[in-house]
């Protein structure tokens, strides 16, 4: 576990905040490929489409072109998914991280210092009366698995029993795999899943996920 620093927010942490959320999702378009892959349609766009271009065209240069062309739609289409998620969180509650968290009755939001640089951040906001939702838990790529993660969620939760809340809940794109696997460790519990109407989210089967953590009494 590396030695960080858990603090509120600043204002001079906006910028660097930003461009960690737009890497984080960055990352996981190569991911949402992968998984598209595993679809059941495009598992049969894979066996049909070249097979049946090779027997009527005798063309082995568009059955290779057909897979192509799906590899390239499944990244343009991951790539959407992500643009979509990055306008809303930006253009969102992210625009404005002091009104959104440091101005909010009952919210918050920490960054993860070390060696003075920021390596994470997650953000805590009152999702009811008796609920908090952990959202925007990011760490950067050269300091995860070093327990950082883990520490942001520990504080949120810490908070959260602090302020009287009953559970903590969050939602997680089906993706964020190692997220996942912290969230289920730390006590979390899947409770529903869907996908968000949009086109190219419902194309590539992008499940949101729901958790929560029930506070001991």
């Amino acid at each position: 576990m590396t030695t960080c620093h858990i603090r509120t927010f600043k204002d001079e942490d906006y910028k660097i905040v930003r461009q960690m959320i737009a890497a984080n999702l960055d990352g996981l378009v190569p991911l949402l490929v992968i998984r598209s892959l595993r679809l059941p349609w495009t598992k049969v766009f894979l066996l049909a489409v070249p097979l049946g271009l090779f027997m009527f065209c005798r063309s082995v240069i568009l059955s290779i072109a057909s897979v192509g062309i799906l590899l390239a739609f499944l990244w343009y289409g991951s790539c959407q998914v992500i643009s979509y998620f990055r306008y809303r969180y930006l253009n969102g509650d992210m625009k404005d991280i002091q009104r959104s968290y440091m101005q909010k009755r009952g919210a918050c939001f920490w960054v993860a210092e070390s060696d003075g640089e920021v390596v994470g951040f997650v953000a805590a906001d009152p999702a009811g009366e008796k609920e908090l939702e952990l959202k925007r838990l990011n760490v950067s790529e050269k300091h995860r698995r070093r327990g950082i993660g883990k520490s942001l969620s520990q504080t949120l939760i810490n908070f959260a029993k602090e302020e009287g809340y009953e559970a903590v809940v969050l939602k997680s794109i089906i993706v964020r795999y190692s997220a996942q696997i912290l969230y289920q460790h730390l006590g979390f519990h899947r409770t529903y899943s869907y996908v968000p109407h949009y086109f190219f989210l419902r194309v590539m089967n992008c499940i949101i996920l729901g958790f929560r953590y029930d506070i001991p009494k």
